[in-house]
């Protein structure tokens, strides 16, 4: 599953789905008719999706992960902390469990439950760059810590000078293409390292 999946991050799906994954773009914020704010998010929407997912046949039950590309980022830490269905969440610059954005995901619970680092079951990727004007990089390794307290696997690179939505060739963010390229290798990697 990809989380904000604009224009260009449609474009990951159709890698994944080269790679042998099954990929389900689903778009959140800013685009077209999608939602704009944390408080119109459903996570119920989620849960449905990913019982779609489920049901297709060449869909491994056990076997699922999650792409986040900045706000989409806090929304897949939100789904893999209440749900139990992600064995793998990639957070591309997104705000971390404790930043005020993801308070806002936490009131928009639909069980009022809070979305804690100690419910993943899976490990995450957590892919930032130190220039960051947006989501600074101590979202990063505040996340970072989080999971180093509760024992979660984790693997991190933060890219030197990078700013925000270093993978949008839209020119909305702050292209690198160095940095896209290793980011989205190591997606691949983490992925077939922890969905294969």
């Amino acid at each position: 599953m990809l989380f904000r999946s604009q224009e260009h991050h449609k474009d990951y799906a159709v890698e994944l789905a080269e790679q042998g994954y099954v990929a389900l773009a689903m778009c959140w914020f800013g685009c077209g008719g999608g939602r704009n704010t944390y408080g119109d998010i459903e996570l119920g929407d989620i849960q449905a999706a990913v019982d779609y997912l489920k049901s297709l046949e060449t869909v491994d039950g056990n076997q699922r992960g999650v792409v986040g590309f900045s706000r989409g980022s806090s929304l897949g830490l939100a789904a893999a902390g209440e749900m139990s269905d992600f064995t793998a969440v990639v957070d591309y610059y997104g705000a971390s469990v404790i930043s005020d954005s993801f308070t806002k995901i936490i009131q928009a619970s639909p069980t009022g439950r809070n979305y804690e680092i100690q419910n993943l079951n899976g490990a995450v990727l957590i892919l930032h760059g130190d220039g960051d004007e947006t989501v600074k990089v101590g979202a990063a390794y505040s996340l970072e810590k989080q999971l180093q307290k509760y024992g979660k696997p984790y693997e991190m690179k933060i890219y030197p000078g990078v700013g925000h939505a270093f993978n949008w060739v839209d020119g909305r963010g702050e292209y690198n293409s160095q940095a896209a390229s290793d980011a989205w290798n190591r997606t691949l990697a983490f992925f077939d390292k922890h969905l294969r």
